[in-house]
């Protein structure tokens, strides 16, 4: 298959750690990259990483509901239902 090429920036720190676990493996930065890279890729489609990342998106907005639903209504209804208008 055919491969690639795309810019990644990273920092000096995270590329020196890159570069010495590369050559520790005895592996190109690019070669260790790509393995990297596809773990990743896999890891987040795991369907149990699904599943805890949708967990914790549920409860933020839950906790963010209920924060808005504790001020009250931003822009209360008249008697009649419609906001501004009391006919």
């Amino acid at each position: 298959m055919a491969k690639m090429t795309f810019t990644v920036r990273v920092s000096p720190e995270d590329h020196q750690l890159l570069s010495t676990l590369a050559a520790s493996r005895k592996q190109s930065v690019a070669e260790q990259s790509r393995e990297i890279l596809a773990e990743g890729i896999r890891r987040l489609l795991d369907p149990a990483e699904i599943d805890r990342r949708l967990s914790i998106e549920r409860a933020r907005l839950m906790e963010a509901s209920q924060v808005v639903r504790a001020r009250g209504p931003v822009n209360p209804l008249t008697s009649n239902g419609f906001a501004g208008t009391n006919t």
